[in-house]
């Protein structure tokens, strides 16, 4: 376990144990979820393989087992935590509590590091913090500092939420409790970034939230779900769970939800369905704290319910069917004007969209939104479908008069992609596979095509070697032998080497041609590379950006404005510059930065920024090209790339 913090646990006649942050991280999990956990996920949650949990699981038992307390492995369901002595058990929680006290006033080194103890301590307190006070504490200058705390604003921003200064006094978070709450719901237990800093005076948090108060709350809430008919997912419910733990948190400090008096009589009015099941919710967390709580508090957990309850077709009332179908309109209207094309899958896309328009719209106007543990999942595979979907996202702010959501967002990125998913290939181009070993191998090639790929028979034709040199390869688009050519054609032509099966050399070889850099090649030139580009914030990252164009100073401002040029980040460690309004020339961008930064919460070390018009086919084979470079487990972009010939050497070999 070398090179892992880790805790030392001494006990009376008990052996000494070290216990690693990823083995208190896989406890945490078991102790946290309510059905048993696979080796792949846990493997994902703590970012090892899964024969190293296995491994892992292992060490936790042979430690567990002086707490009276063990990892189950049911074969073909997963793992569970078993106590039999909750007091022992608990003793050995309460060493792993100490830790995290420990942890938390270890000092952050690194600039994200620093950004996110800060927002932690602003979400924590609620006094004026000092800027000396915050120097001191972090072992940084002044202008450090400063440029910390513009990423601070920034985030802030997202929610709403206003970092204010006064002389004499320092720096103080301002805003709506429901902002602050759902900032605190992201930073605290959806932070996608290091985790391992929290603020030394954090009063809500010193530990891990209680598993006694969680099974209370869950139990209380699925009670309330089953008596006035509400029904939400598994996730929306976990996502409740934490919205009421932070809540209690909040009113220990008298921290409560105000709302408006002119804006009460509507909002009410807008929850009367769910306003019952909140009144009881809040009347049975009163009985059990023993504290009296405002109105306000039914109104937000009303909020909830509605944001969360899983809507039904005959609960869309005439007016939203009737500004979903607008919209739907406005979407199929600017995808035939900007692309040519109206839509590929509508039918199912429509159902869907009739269904989670309505009640997403409700999320943004309350702030309630749904959390979405796939987000970067979704944004790293489906490329051109987030491009496309900040164009629908543009459409429904537009129509709504809402603000989107980067987890509302993802989720129509996942309609976007069903809206354009059918098989990508050259409409009556055909695949050419030449055969050299006789009428068998024709025989079993068909077999094998005709029983397990039968999606590619209509693209195939065969023939024979002896054939080729008198076949007519007009309507060819590629040529798959099962024997090396010796000749050349005026097609792409591929040796099927015998590793894999006939029907997935195929598969694999078409889906490599049609990715193939040289289709895109046009696209790419020196002007659009920089492989040192400057900035250490995202407004100076634009500015560096800006610089490759003629009309730089109209991009720039596009950029700044953050009305026609766009971004998402992806885990990859690549920021993806989105544009609305079509710039005159077609190119894809790429540029490496020379030092990493915090874009929004993740790493950047690129910026890829693709525009290509008119041609949704090209569009989308960039987007997908691209996504195969970023997703290769070889990682061709995790190095920097600083001359624009190893680039195209790199593009070239992928």
């Amino acid at each position: 376990m070398q090179g892992q913090p880790c805790i030392l646990l001494r006990e009376e006649g008990k052996r000494m144990e070290y216990i690693s942050d990823r083995l208190e991280q896989i406890l945490i999990a078991l102790g946290e979820a309510s059905q048993p956990l696979t080796s792949a996920q846990l493997a994902e949650k703590v970012k090892v393989s899964a024969r190293t949990v296995k491994k892992d699981i292992g060490e936790l038992n042979a430690i567990l087992k002086d707490y009276d307390a063990a990892i189950l492995a049911r074969t073909g369901v997963g793992y569970q935590l078993s106590v039999g002595d909750e007091f022992l058990y608990n003793q050995f929680l309460t060493e792993l509590k100490r830790r995290e006290l420990r942890t938390a006033q270890t000092v952050p080194k690194y600039r994200y590091e620093r950004v996110n103890y800060i927002v932690k301590k602003l979400l924590t307190v609620d006094y004026y913090l000092t800027i000396e006070d915050l120097v001191d504490e972090l072992y940084i200058s002044r202008s450090t500092l400063t440029a910390d705390l513009k990423e601070v604003r920034e985030i802030f921003k997202d929610y709403n939420l206003e970092l204010i200064s006064r002389p004499n006094y320092g720096i103080l978070l301002v805003g709506e409790e429901i902002a602050k709450r759902l900032c605190i719901a992201e930073y605290f237990f959806h932070a996608n970034v290091s985790t391992g800093y929290f603020a030394a005076d954090n009063a809500m948090f010193v530990s891990s939230t209680n598993q006694d108060e969680i099974r209370f709350v869950r139990g209380l809430l699925e009670e309330i779900m089953e008596k006035y008919g509400i029904h939400m997912s598994d996730q929306s419910l976990q996502n409740f769970v934490i919205h009421i733990i932070i809540a209690i948190r909040r009113w220990k400090f008298y921290n409560y939800v105000k709302i408006e008096d002119e804006n009460l009589g509507e909002l009410r009015s807008s929850v009367a369905r769910e306003w019952p099941a909140a009144q009881d919710l809040v009347r049975r967390l009163q009985d059990k704290l023993e504290i009296l709580l405002p109105q306000e508090e039914i109104l937000y957990f009303a909020l909830h319910f509605k944001s969360k309850h899983i809507t039904e077709l005959d609960e869309i009332t005439s007016e939203e069917i009737e500004q979903v179908e607008k919209t739907l309109y406005d979407i199929y209207r600017m995808l035939q004007k900007r692309f040519g094309v109206i839509a590929i899958n509508k039918d199912r896309y429509e159902e869907y969209l009739r269904m989670h328009i309505p009640a997403m719209v409700a999320r943004l106007r309350s702030g309630l939104v749904m959390r979405n543990p796939m987000i970067y999942d979704f944004l790293n595979k489906y490329l051109f479908s987030t491009h496309i979907t900040m164009m629908i996202s543009d459409i429904l702010e537009q129509n709504f008069n809402v603000r989107m959501n980067k987890n509302e967002f993802a989720y129509l990125v996942l309609y976007t992609n069903l809206l354009f998913s059918t098989e990508s290939r050259p409409h009556g181009a055909k695949i050419l596979v030449v055969c050299g070993r006789g009428r068998p191998e024709t025989i079993t090639l068909i077999n094998e095509i005709n029983e397990n790929h039968a999606a590619l028979a209509n693209m195939i034709e065969i023939c024979d070697v002896g054939e080729l040199e008198n076949h007519d390869l007009h309507q060819a688009e590629l040529i798959l032998s099962t024997v090396p050519l010796q000749a050349s054609y005026p097609v792409p032509s591929i040796y099927m080497d015998g590793r894999l099966s006939y029907g997935e050399q195929i598969q694999q070889s078409i889906k490599h041609n049609r990715l193939s850099f040289r289709k895109l090649a046009r696209y790419f030139s020196p002007r659009y590379f920089n492989g040192s580009l400057k900035g250490s914030v995202r407004d100076e990252v634009f500015r560096e950006v800006a610089k490759a164009f003629d009309n730089w100073k109209e991009i720039l401002a596009m950029f700044w404005e953050a009305e026609h040029i766009l971004s998402h980040e992806t885990t990859k460690g690549v920021v993806f510059l989105h544009t609305l309004k079509p710039l005159p020339e077609s190119f894809i961008y790429i540029g490496f930065l020379k030092k990493p930064i915090i874009w929004n919460k993740l790493w950047a070390q690129a910026v890829i920024f693709v525009n290509i018009n008119g041609d949704l086919d090209s569009l989308r084979l960039g987007y997908d090209f691209i996504s195969e470079m970023i997703n290769d487990p070889r990682e061709p972009f995790s190095g920097k790339i600083t001359e624009y010939e190893d680039l195209i050497e790199v593009l070239s070999k992928n």
